[in-house]
């Protein structure tokens, strides 16, 4: 049986996925999966034989350093579990930002027995394994959904404006939302955002799963959370079963004015309607204002409206303090 702490204790930062795509495989296998990796190394999955498959994403990367393993040490205070370094008996970060997304996704190809899962290298230096994802694998999947989201009871209908589903969804999943007490927010960027923007048919969003303080070394995973967000996720793939929403659904697409100070200049999608979520191909003028990033430390960090901050390289979004709120 899959398990929580199991994946935790696996090792992996960008680049170095290696500890993490060796136990991805190992479980796979266990569980009698099917799997190829495309030449970046991430993985594709299918378990069963299906008409359409749902599908979970998740990255195999963390943005911690790799200790050595008899000094990186799991402990659990509560419904608490964090990391220690014990050469200095220094918190480490445990590396719940995407780990608690793998776990999710392999617990779900243990107990579902149709499913489709991707695991992809090196997000968290700008999404490069979803980047250049094997669009193929997806041509019969139709929902995908993805648990990397710092915090709890948060699903994202939008990315960076970026739509993620549409109405029908929105309709077929919302009696799950209320009885999980779950909100839709707009989210920050991670593979499924990446997806969607190359694939517009197929519904997608991403969950908030139990991890907090993400990319520090106080980085922390709350069990009772990881559980209760695994079980909502499966309800939502679960009732959603044999419902195609591909041939009804296409991604809406707004643009705005590339102007700075003009962040009404809002332009209709091209079929005229209006939607509440927005959609946008962002225009940022990528040769002002650059910052190093406090997410991934690339100097790629660009100013948006207001005092905020865009980095193109990881998609982080917010104060150049990450800790300002």
């Amino acid at each position: 049986m899959i398990s929580l702490r199991r994946t935790l204790e696996v090792q992996t930062s960008s680049y170095k996925n290696k500890n993490m795509l060796k136990y991805v495989k190992t479980e796979l296998k266990r569980m009698g999966a099917s799997y190829y990796q495309d030449k970046r190394g991430s993985i594709y999955a299918t378990k069963g034989v299906g008409e359409s498959y749902g599908c979970v994403v998740a990255h195999t990367d963390t943005v911690h350093r790799i200790v050595p393993r008899k000094s990186f040490k799991i402990y659990t205070e509560k419904n608490i579990m964090f990391s220690i370094d014990t050469r200095d008996w220094s918190r480490t970060g445990i590396g719940g930002d995407d780990k608690v997304g793998v776990y999710v996704a392999l617990r779900m190809m243990e107990e579902l027995d149709v499913l489709k899962a991707a695991f992809f290298v090196d997000e968290e230096v700008g999404c490069v394994g979803s980047g250049d994802a094997d669009l193929k694998f997806f041509g019969d999947v139709r929902l995908c959904m993805q648990a990397d989201r710092k915090g709890f009871r948060e699903i994202t209908n939008s990315i960076h404006m970026t739509e993620m589903y549409g109405d029908v969804f929105a309709r077929d999943i919302e009696p799950v939302l209320k009885k999980w007490n779950v909100v839709e927010v707009d989210g920050g960027m991670t593979d499924v955002c990446t997806l969607a923007e190359k694939i517009d048919n197929i519904p997608m969003f991403n969950a908030a799963c139990g991890y907090y303080k993400p990319h520090t070394g106080d980085e922390y995973v709350d069990v009772s959370e990881v559980e209760d967000t695994y079980l909502f996720m499966k309800e939502i793939m679960v009732c959603t079963d044999g419902v195609d929403y591909r041939e009804e659904y296409k991604r809406e697409v707004y643009t705005y004015s590339n102007n700075w100070n003009s962040w009404n200049s809002w332009n209709t999608p091209k079929n005229g309607s209006q939607k509440t979520v927005w959609s946008v191909n962002r225009r940022i003028d990528r040769e002002q204002n650059v910052e190093v990033c406090p997410s991934c430390h690339t100097e790629n960090l660009h100013k948006d409206w207001g005092e905020d901050y865009i980095c193109h390289s990881c998609g982080y979004y917010g104060s150049k303090d990450p800790y300002a709120s």
